[in-house]
């Protein structure tokens, strides 16, 4: 029992020596690839590499759920631990020694590095909360409403093709009605519908001669011929045409005209 008490010491303090040792490792060359910054900014790159690949140790052991964030709680970790190797590396080679000859491409890949592993992590953070299996089931649930909704559009349109003909067959009564309307207007209330009257007021108007009127003198004169022509009838004996009193039935008027119709009929064939 001690010793596995001694061991669990020995090898937590080892860890945390090796934590520091590289964690110091890589501010330093993060200082050096970042030079101009305050002094916190190399600090914090350590959560991309040393701090970050102990927590995403501690979140695949003790907090990831699913199968999603268990497996971003892994990789993430691992590919950590590459990151901090590339920045021990490179701070070692790079940092002004003169026993060993660094690659020439050390300090290119270093510098891209930095950037790399910074995306990296950042998205493997947002795929472990969409991997949170209470997320995964909200997701689920929106994606079937989504789909019932789309189906409704769809059934909506089909709706519309079955029940077409009734409510084409409606709508035209409703157009036919006003059609009808439109037909039998007659604003003017004279009985001719306004559709039968459009452009008579353009059309050529005929012109018919006004009728000669009769006057009393004229009436008095046609009844004094009628009278004498009767009276002649009566006696049967030829007579010379009758002369009408003067100031009757002279001149060219209505009376005269029927006058002389009456004295001289014209014979029938």
């Amino acid at each position: 029992m001690l010793n596995r008490t001694i061991a669990k010491f020995l090898f937590y303090g080892v860890a945390i020596v090796l934590l520091a040792w590289t964690s110091s490792l890589t501010y330093s060359f993060l200082s050096m690839a970042l030079p101009g910054q305050l002094w916190i900014v190399p600090l914090l790159g350590l959560v991309v590499f040393d701090v970050g690949m102990i927590s995403w140790l501690f979140v695949f052991l003790s907090h990831a759920e699913g199968a999603i964030q268990r497996a971003v709680g892994i990789i993430l970790c691992l590919f950590n631990f590459v990151g901090v190797g590339l920045m021990t590396i490179s701070e070692i080679l790079l940092s002004g020694q003169t026993m060993a000859a660094a690659p020439e491409m050390l300090g290119t890949i270093a510098i891209w590095g930095i950037g790399i592993w910074t995306t990296v992590n950042v998205l493997g953070v947002l795929v472990f909360h969409l991997g949170d299996p209470a997320a995964r089931k909200e997701m689920a649930i929106q994606s079937e409403k989504d789909a019932i909704f789309e189906g409704a559009l769809t059934a909506l349109k089909q709706r519309r093709v079955d029940a077409q003909q009734a409510l084409s067959h409606e709508l035209s009564g409703v157009m036919f009605g006003e059609l009808l309307a439109d037909i039998r207007a007659d604003k003017d209330r004279n009985g001719v519908p306004d559709i039968m009257e459009r452009g008579r007021q353009d059309a050529p108007r005929i012109v018919e001669p006004e009728q000669p009127r009769l006057t009393a003198a004229d009436i008095a004169a046609f009844l004094s011929v009628a009278r004498e022509v009767d009276m002649s009838n009566s006696t049967h004996t030829p007579q010379s045409p009758a002369h009408p009193a003067p100031g009757q039935g002279q001149g060219n008027g209505p009376a005269a005209k029927l006058g002389a119709d009456a004295r001289n009929p014209t014979p029938r064939p």
